[in-house]
């Protein structure tokens, strides 16, 4: 499984509940487990969980990610897209501003 938002999608929809199921699973509360691999190692618990895993489940599911799987796991943001490569069409010229400025 992965997931289908990115991992500060992930994070601002956290729940107190899910933050305590961290802290039970993990051993430490989110903002004390230190590395980014740990956080997104929780945050990947959270999403397995959500998908219908049990927290057993998706606690070794977590823990079996290696550092490329995590990587991945999560969408990309997308305000990480280059402005002379843009993602909508609403980012693309128009044809007529591609066009010689009149004088």
């Amino acid at each position: 499984m992965s997931a289908d938002m990115t991992a500060s999608e992930v994070v601002q929809s956290l729940t107190g509940y899910e933050e305590i199921a961290i802290e039970k699973a993990l051993g430490k509360p989110i903002e004390h487990l230190g590395t980014e691999s740990g956080l997104l190692r929780a945050l990947a618990y959270v999403t397995e969980k959500r998908g219908g895993s049990s927290e057993s489940d998706a606690k070794r599911r977590a823990l079996s990610l290696t550092r490329k799987e995590l990587e991945t796991y999560f969408s990309d943001d997308e305000d990480e897209v280059m402005p002379d490569e843009p993602v909508t069409d609403s980012g693309k010229p128009s044809s007529s501003s591609a066009s010689a400025p009149r004088s």
